[in-house]
């Protein structure tokens, strides 16, 4: 009976601390052939493959529902290498799937872009 109550707590806070939208939910398999397209077209390096990223341990403050839950420990950064451009697996940051998909169009861009333009002083 204890574990079973400790069980339905687990389930419910961890419900309560989520702040995504999984209904509008949009996998990285599902946008990556038109993402490749997308970051060559912007002048992304032809060589870099997309692929997913992996969960980071962060140390950033939490609040009191996520350290209730053990919840929000770790990030899916976005960021790229030599060989690779990674992306959160799934994102349901919005309440609107198409918000969602045009947040992985985003960071695409983001790395696609040359990040070193030259300042001209006068």
């Amino acid at each position: 009976m204890e574990e079973r109550v400790g069980q339905i707590w687990d389930k419910w806070i961890t419900k309560l601390a989520y702040q995504g939208y999984p209904e509008a939910a949009v996998q990285l398999d599902d946008v990556k052939a038109a993402l490749g397209v997308f970051y060559r077209g912007l002048g992304g390096d032809s060589g870099l493959t997309i692929s997913a990223t992996t969960p980071t341990l962060h140390r950033a403050r939490r609040n009191w529902l996520h350290r209730v839950a053990g919840t929000g420990s770790k990030v899916e950064l976005a960021w790229y290498d030599e060989r690779c451009l990674y992306l959160p697996q799934r994102l349901d940051v919005f309440p609107q799937a198409e918000l969602n998909r045009e947040l992985y169009f985003w960071l695409a861009a983001l790395a696609g872009t040359p990040a070193t333009a030259e300042v001209h002083r006068g």
